[in-house]
Order: structure tokens, then C-alpha cells, then sequence
């Protein structure tokens, strides 16, 4: 859903967010997924035999991934059947999504049982304005300046 601004609401430049929302465009698109760039060189060394890789600048790790999953609730509630561990302990371990919830309960009746969280910090979404072409050079400057903040570099 694109982001509309309503009339009479204050609204500020900031140059930072071309990066954010670049950064955040290749992250999704490039970096991430089943296609991104990430998952190619894990293929690529998989492929290779390689657990090691390296660029000019850049030294890769491919580590064994962790294995242990979320505890199935049922099985956790076995313990409880056999008084290893009493409902309220069980109750305090676990939580519960709203989702699958929906097939039992209706809305209002979720709604009812939300919590919810006491000064929840603001959620910042960025999105390219519609109708406004990018131009690569209006990033290179955010981009390079957040690089030399963030990354150790060669001096000029």
C-alpha cells in the first residue's frame, strides 16, 4: 500500500532515507531470498565443496546451520500429563500465534485476549515516491559517506 501523506501534516527532508530505501531494495531483492546473492554463494561453495570464500576484501565462513527447531507444545504438554511439569509452568513457557488461532476463535474474541505492549516504538517504512525516477549518482554520496562510517576503508 503506498505511503500517502494527508493534507496539513508536517513532513521533513531527510536525505538518509534514498539510502535506507536502497539499501533495504538490495537487501530484499539482491542480497535475500531464494535467488539473492547470499544463496548463490552458498550454493556455489556447497557445490565446490568449499566451507571457505573470498573476494578482494571480503573472507566468507559457510558454518553448519542450527539444527533445533521450536518445541512442539504437544509434546511439551506430555510433561505435563505425566506431572513433570505442572500447567503453570507450561503456561509461562509458552506462546501462541494468532494466526492458526483464527480457524477456533473469531476476531473480536483474539482481539479481547491481545496484550499489549506499553510504548511500542515507531515502525519506519520507506518506499520509492511513485512517478519520481531514481537516479544512481543521488545515492552515491549517502552511500559512500555510510560505508566510510560503518566499514574500515583505504584513506583517500
Amino acid at each position: 500500500m503506498p505511503i500517502r501523506v494527508p493534507g496539513g501534516e508536517k513532513i521533513i527532508t531527510d536525505k538518509r532515507l534514498t539510502a535506507i530505501r536502497v539499501i533495504s531494495t538490495l537487501a530484499d531483492k539482491v542480497v535475500g531470498g531464494d535467488e539473492g546473492l547470499k544463496e548463490k554463494v552458498k550454493a556455489a561453495m556447497v557445490s565446490k565443496d568449499a566451507r571457505f570464500a573470498e573476494s578482494d576484501v571480503v573472507i566468507a565462513h559457510l558454518r553448519a546451520g542450527n539444527g533445533r527447531g521450536p518445541i512442539d507444545p504437544h509434546e511439551l504438554y506430555k510433561l505435563v500429563k505425566k506431572d513433570e511439569l505442572t500447567i503453570e509452568q507450561f503456561l509461562d513457557c509458552v506462546t501462541v500465534q494468532k494466526k492458526p488461532l483464527e480457524k477456533f476463535l473469531a476476531g473480536g474474541v483474539i482481539d479481547k485476549l491481545c496484550g499489549t505492549i506499553p510504548n511500542p516504538a515507531p515502525i519506519l517504512v520507506t518506499e520509492f515516491k511513485e512517478g519520481v525516477d531514481f537516479e544512481v549518482g543521488d545515492v552515491d554520496d549517502a552511500l559512500a559517506g555510510l560505508i566510510k562510517q560503518s566499514i574500515r576503508t583505504k584513506a583517500a
